[in-house]
C-alpha cells in the first residue's frame, strides 16, 4: 500500500522543500504528494485568509505543525506561476492574481517538484474542480425557485455554467504548459456539495436545460420543491422513524426513492453533469498537451455521494483512481446543518430524534452515545474523537469500490488527535487499497507522520505475506 500526502505550499516555504521531503518520504514514506500552484507569506490581521480556514461553517482548527512559527494566522497568497493573460481574453474570469510574491517565491515551487521527482514520488496539484476565484452568483447553481443557496459552505458553481467551464480551459491549459512535468491535477468537488439542504436541492441553473434536453425541467422543478417543501416542513415522528428503522449505507435513500419518484431523476441529471463536467475537464488536459497528465477526482463517500452526482460508475476513460474523502469531522455538522433547518420550519419536531433520522439516512455517527443528544452533534475540538465508527468508514470504501469503475483510494484527515487519528488511518487501510492519501500535511504532527510510515509498513508486510503464503501453498494431490 502506497502513501500520498496533500502539502499546501505554505508549508514547503515556511520549512523548506528538503525538509518537507523529508518529513513526508523518510517519517511517513509517502510516494506521492499533492501541492496547491500557490505562495504565500504572513500577513498583518485581517490582510488575505486566514489559515487554517473556517471550516464546515466553524473554526475549531488549529495547525498541528508550526507554519512560520504559529498555530494559525493571516497569508496573503499569489499564483506560483505568471499566467499566459492572452489564454483568458474571452474569460467572464480573469487569470489568478501574480507579481511580486510570485517572482520572489514561485521558483521554490518549481525547486520542491524537481526534488520530489528525483526521490521517486508523484507530483500532483489539487485545485477545486469548479471554483473560480470571485465566484459570481450567475454561475452558482440554482434551486428549484431559480435561486442560488444563501451562505453556502462551498462555494461551487454550477458545473453547467458556461463562463465557468471557459474560465478552466484558459487555467488548466494555463497550468499545463507552465508545468509540463506534473504528474496529475486532484479536483476537489467536482460534483454538487450537501453540506446544507439548500445548498444540496440544486442545480436548476439556466444552462442546464440545454444540457438536459428532453427533461420538463419546469416540471421537475416543481416536483423537487414540492419535496424539498415535504422534508423540510412535512416531516412527521412517522417518517422519522421509518427512515431510522431502514439502518445505515444508503437504505433510506432507497426509501425516498420509493416515496418520492421525481427524487431518482433529479439525482441521475445530477450524476450526468459531473460526468459530463469531467470529461470536459480531460479534454482540457488532453489538448494542452497533458496526455500523460492525470485526472483525479477527490468526492464525497457513499450515500453522500448519491445526493452530490459524483459518478463513480463512470469514471473509466476518465480518471485512473479516484479519492474518497472520509472527512470524518464534516460528517456529524452536516447532519447539524439540516437538522437546525428542519426543525427551524417544523418547530415541533424533537431535535435529537431528526438528527439520528438523518445519522442513518449518511450512514454516520454510530460512535455517538445513545440515545442521541442533539448538542453532541457537531464538528469535534482539536482534541476530541471522531464519532465515527470503523465499520462506518469501511463500508463507505466498499460501497464506493463496488460502485466505481476505477480503484478507489481513501483520503483520511489528519485533524484530531494522534490516538483517533491512528484509528481512523488504520480503518481506511484494512480495506488494502492501492494508495491511502492523508488530508493535510499542516495536521500531520512527527508523531502522525512516524505513524503513517509505520501503518503503512505493516500493511505492505501483511500484503507480502498473503503473497508468500499463496506461492508456497501445496498443490492438490487428487488426480483426474
Amino acid at each position: 500500500m502506497d502513501i500520498g500526502i496533500t502539502v499546501l505550499t505554505d508549508f514547503i516555504l515556511s520549512e523548506g522543500p528538503e525538509a518537507v521531503l523529508e518529513a513526508i518520504r523518510d517519517r511517513a514514506g509517502a510516494t506521492a504528494v499533492a501541492i496547491n500552484p500557490t505562495v504565500s507569506e504572513p500577513a498583518a490581521e485581517g490582510e488575505g485568509s486566514f489559515q487554517p480556514p473556517t471550516d464546515g461553517g466553524s473554526s475549531p482548527r488549529l495547525f498541528d505543525r508550526p507554519l512560520w512559527g504559529r498555530d494559525r494566522l493571516w497569508v496573503r497568497a499569489e499564483s506560483s506561476f505568471v499566467p499566459d493573460p492572452a489564454l483568458y481574453r474571452d474569460c467572464v474570469y480573469g487569470p489568478r492574481r501574480s507579481g511580486a510574491l510570485t517572482e520572489r517565491l514561485g521558483g521554490t515551487v518549481r525547486t520542491f517538484i524537481e526534488l520530489a521527482h528525483r526521490a521517486g514520488m508523484h507530483v500532483y496539484f489539487q485545485i477545486g474542480a469548479a471554483a473560480p476565484s470571485g465566484l459570481r452568483d450567475e454561475d452558482r447553481p440554482r434551486g428549484p425557485d431559480g435561486v442560488p443557496a444563501a451562505d453556502p459552505m462551498a462555494r461551487t458553481a454550477s458545473l453547467a455554467s458556461p463562463a465557468v467551464r471557459a474560465w478552466y480551459r484558459a487555467y488548466l491549459t494555463d497550468l499545463i504548459r507552465a508545468y509540463p512535468e506534473i504528474d496529475g491535477i486532484r479536483v476537489d468537488w467536482p460534483e454538487y456539495p450537501c453540506y446544507t439542504i439548500a445548498e444540496a436541492f440544486v442545480d436548476f441553473h439556466p444552462a442546464v436545460a440545454a444540457f438536459a434536453r428532453g427533461t420538463d425541467m419546469d416540471g421537475l422543478a416543481r416536483e423537487i420543491a414540492r419535496i424539498r417543501t415535504g422534508l423540510t416542513t412535512g416531516v412527521t415522528d412517522s417518517l422519522l422513524r421509518d427512515w431510522i428503522a431502514c439502518g445505515g449505507g444508503g437504505a433510506p435513500i432507497e426509501h425516498l426513492f420509493r416515496r418520492f419518484p421525481a427524487l431518482r431523476t433529479w439525482l441521475e441529471l445530477k450524476r450526468a453533469l459531473a460526468e459530463d463536467y469531467l470529461r470536459f475537464l480531460r479534454s482540457v488536459i488532453d489538448d494542452a498537451g497533458g496526455t500523460g497528465v492525470e485526472l483525479a477526482p477527490n468526492a464525497f463517500p457513499p450515500p453522500f455521494s448519491i445526493i452530490t452526482g459524483l459518478p463513480f460508475a463512470s469514471l473509466a476513460g476518465i480518471a485512473p483512481w479516484v479519492g474518497v474523502k472520509l472527512y470524518t469531522m464534516h460528517w456529524l455538522q452536516i447532519v447539524r446543518f439540516w437538522t437546525d433547518e428542519i426543525v427551524s420550519l417544523t418547530p415541533g419536531l424533537t431535535p435529537a430524534l431528526v438528527a439520528e433520522a438523518l445519522m442513518a439516512l449518511f450512514d454516520v455517527g454510530g460512535a455517538l452515545p445513545r440515545p442521541v443528544v442533539a448538542d453532541q452533534v457537531r464538528y469535534p475540538e482539536p482534541d476530541e474523537p471522531h464519532a465515527e465508527t470503523d465499520d462506518a468508514q469501511r463500508r463507505k470504501i466498499a460501497q464506493a469500490a463496488i460502485e466505481s469503475t476505477v480503484p478507489v483510494e481513501p483520503i483520511v484527515h489528519g485533524y484530531g488527535p494522534l490516538n483517533d487519528f491512528t484509528r481512523r488511518l488504520r480503518a481506511a487501510a484494512a480495506v488494502r487499497p492501492q494508495r491511502v492519501w492523508i488530508n493535510r500535511y499542516g495536521y500531520l504532527s512527527d508523531a502522525k507522520l512516524d505513524t503513517i510510515g509505520r501503518v503503512a509498513s505493516e500493511i505492505r508486510e501483511a500484503l507480502e505475506s498473503d503473497r508468500t503464503s499463496c506461492r508456497v501453498r501445496p498443490s492438490s494431490t487428487h488426480s483426474f
